[in-house]
């Protein structure tokens, strides 16, 4: 979790697996000191990751930094995204949930896709952004290309 906050503000544009994606322990410890709160985001993780089939880490250094980037009640965010409740079609955090299950699926005769942290906080940050602009978003709209950069967080 803390890894991935790290990554996600030092190299947004590079990969996080393999050489590109070594992170020291001082750079770890160095960010927890940096965010402090970021611990409080642990039991969060678990519900979004439970709820969504996100990589649990993901979802809490994801969560963690909508947080820290976004000034209004999150509730309404983190309630659509974690029980899908009353959420309408085009709803980004319906259509965040649908994606994330597609990922945990395992189509008939296929190997279960390998799940990477950037492609799940990638699509994390996308659905956030769509829902706090309130634009919306269609399947096609909300996928990951693996070169792309992550997303800066919006904030309005």
């Amino acid at each position: 979790m803390v890894r991935t906050v790290w990554l996600y503000e030092s190299r947004p544009e590079l990969g996080w697996s393999g050489g590109d994606a070594g992170v020291s322990n001082h750079q770890i410890v160095q960010t927890l000191q940096q965010h402090p709160k970021l611990r409080d985001f642990v039991a969060v993780g678990e519900q979004v990751g439970t709820a969504t089939g996100m990589i649990k880490s993901a979802a809490a250094a994801a969560s963690y930094l909508v947080t820290q980037a976004s000034s209004r009640d999150l509730t309404p965010w983190f309630d659509g995204i974690i029980e899908g409740t009353g959420l309408v079609k085009s709803d980004p955090r319906l259509l965040f949930r649908r994606v994330m299950f597609n990922h945990t699926r395992k189509p008939a005769g296929q190997p279960l896709r390998r799940r990477e942290t950037r492609e799940h906080v990638t699509l994390h940050l996308k659905a956030f952004n769509a829902w706090t602009t309130d634009i919306q978003l269609t399947g096609a709209q909300l996928k990951y290309t693996p070169r792309e950069p992550v997303p800066p967080i919006h904030t309005h």
